[in-house]
């Protein structure tokens, strides 16, 4: 019964899509053909097109350059031009890249009715220039319209993928709070241990409770915000590598390195940590040397994590697939069009490069 209904979900969900992508397209189809009719005359193109085509007559319509060009030009730069470049803030290469395509196809369009009128065919201009002013015009206002549209989508679908985050963050927080067990009785039976092995003299046992009592700290009080300070979520990755170097015994060699000033950046809480957490997790061998290598470089703008390890055969993996895609989908939700991951497994090493931009 419940297969059935989330299948009857799915062709609903499915057909919706269906209708939404024929209705867009619709409107699209009916604005073309209002535009063009103000411009060119819809009788007048069909007119031409069976003079043309049936009669078999050596006639150039305008209409019949010009329209592919316009439409092609307009649908290039609202959905590529405008969400590739100007959505990332380059200025100049958007400029560069619809300048480029703007000259080569009016040239195009230039070039094509200057070879027909030279082959004997007739039409309503008597000179290529009358063509190229005409289409000059129609080419800017064509450009004009188009890039207002693909802003206008830019911004639609940031505000949705920010509502998204939003909705993903409120969850996210919402599973926190319910997996929460009584964090003052958690910090309470910690001070308790941390006073037993002070008594005891154990050093290695207070530095422990230490640490955890400092990450339990962050978690439940800094990972609910939405972004936090780099040198704060630095600290969490320094406490967790030495709480696993002390598990360990301190037999892994693990290199951590930070290059830059991570005190003037903020970030989403938690984020790295489920690629070092991966690196001890799948990478630890008590057989065979297991290096761990962490390198985070911090610049204007933007942080990049690299982390190294050995893949340890014997350890079951099929969870490390889930939690990285979890991270995929976060960064998606967090940083939109403003990270890139690259996971590469050569020979026995496991290498992740993450590159935000802060």
């Amino acid at each position: 019964m419940k297969l059935g209904y989330f299948y009857d979900m799915e062709l609903l969900k499915n057909s919706k899509i269906r209708f939404s992508s024929a209705v867009t397209t619709s409107f699209h189809i009916a604005i073309w053909l209002l535009a063009l009719h103000l411009v060119f005359n819809l009788l007048g193109i069909l007119e031409s097109a069976y003079v043309i085509f049936v009669i078999g007559e050596k006639f150039i319509d305008e209409a019949f350059i010009i329209i592919p060009s316009l439409i092609i030009l307009f649908y290039w730069n609202s959905n590529y031009l405008v969400i590739r470049f100007l959505n990332r803030k380059s200025w100049w290469k958007y400029l560069v890249g619809l300048t480029l395509s703007f000259l080569f196809l009016l040239y195009l369009g230039y070039y094509l009715a200057w070879y027909l009128l030279e082959t004997g065919y007739k039409s309503h201009f008597h000179d290529p220039i009358e063509f190229l002013d005409f289409s000059l015009i129609l080419h800017f206002i064509v450009i004009g319209i188009s890039t207002s549209l693909g802003i206008a989508k830019v911004a639609m679908e940031n505000a949705k993928q920010k509502k998204r985050a939003e909705e993903k963050q409120r969850e996210t927080e919402l599973n926190y709070l319910k997996a929460r067990v009584s964090p003052h009785f958690l910090f309470n039976t910690l001070n308790t241990i941390y006073s037993l092995a002070n008594d005891e003299e154990a050093p290695q046992t207070i530095n422990a409770v230490l640490k955890l009592s400092e990450m339990m700290r962050y978690m439940l009080r800094e990972a609910t915000k939405p972004k936090v300070s780099l040198q704060s979520e630095i600290s969490f990755l320094h406490n967790f590598i030495d709480l696993q170097l002390l598990r360990l015994s301190g037999n892994i060699p693990v290199s951590f390195n930070i290059i830059g000033r991570p005190e003037t950046q903020s970030i989403a809480p938690l984020l790295l940590i489920s690629f070092i957490e991966n690196t001890f997790k799948h990478g630890v061998s008590y057989q065979t040397p297991s290096p761990i290598f962490i390198e985070l470089t911090i610049e204007t703008e933007t942080i990049t994590l690299v982390t190294k390890n050995t893949i340890n055969k014997k350890r079951d993996t099929s969870s490390s697939g889930i939690g990285l895609e979890n991270v995929r989908k976060r960064l998606t939700y967090l940083y939109p069009e403003k990270h890139e991951l690259q996971i590469h497994q050569r020979d026995e090493v496991f290498e992740v490069k993450l590159t935000v931009v802060l």
